[in-house]
């Protein structure tokens, strides 16, 4: 699922992958309790390693998602 340690240009051994994901979910955790985020920057480079590793990258998501464009369906039900 994963690319390859070298392809990535960092070490994804198993308790980077822990740490790594242990931020995302105590993030996770404090936006569901209604807590800002400590340490934003943090939490992004986190998501950035995790999507890398799944060759994703933050900043092409962000630019495609930037470029969508959203088209609005027309109700067909009457309003009663």
């Amino acid at each position: 699922m994963f690319c390859a340690n070298a392809e990535l240009r960092f070490n994804l051994d198993k308790t980077v992958f822990d740490d790594t994901l242990r931020v995302i979910k105590e993030t996770r955790n404090e936006l569901f309790h209604s807590n800002p985020i400590k340490d934003r920057k943090k939490v992004v480079e986190a998501c950035e390693r995790i999507l890398n590793a799944l060759q994703f990258h933050l900043g092409d998501y962000d630019a495609d998602l930037g470029a969508a464009q959203c088209s609005q369906v027309p109700p067909t039900v009457n309003r009663a």
